[in-house]
């Protein structure tokens, strides 16, 4: 899925889609399958509460060019930060940031990565 992050209040289709069009072009972890009928939406202002309108989220869904079917919203972290704008997927209820995979052609890794700031051996 993807995460699109916002410090103001203004996203928009034409924003989104722009996000999109960037990631094809610079991200090599994108592809067409993060393309999901789930999206994140971070907002960098705890006060734009008013983007959770459920009639801005349906014209949201509404607008793009893939079939969305579900928009998670979440409010920046305590501290202010929020979540860079990109691919990611869902593991165990948290947010992943999808990392790049590279062929592994002597099989020296034979398990998937998650990464887990409590085991730093994950």
């Amino acid at each position: 899925m993807l995460l699109f992050s916002s410090t103001t209040t203004c996203l928009t289709q034409d924003s989104i889609l722009q996000q999109v069009k960037h990631f094809a072009e610079i991200d090599d972890v994108f592809s067409l399958d993060f393309l999901s009928p789930t999206i994140i939406v971070q907002w960098g202002n705890a006060s734009s509460s008013e983007n959770l309108d459920p009639v801005w989220l349906n014209k949201l869904r509404s607008c793009l060019s893939w079939d969305v079917q579900k928009v998670i919203c979440l409010h920046s972290f305590v501290d202010g930060t929020t979540l860079p704008s990109g691919p990611y997927f869902l593991y165990r209820g948290r947010v992943c940031e999808a990392w790049k995979l590279y062929p592994d052609e002597l099989a020296s890794f034979q398990t998937t990565v998650v990464s887990d700031p409590s085991d730093p051996y994950r």
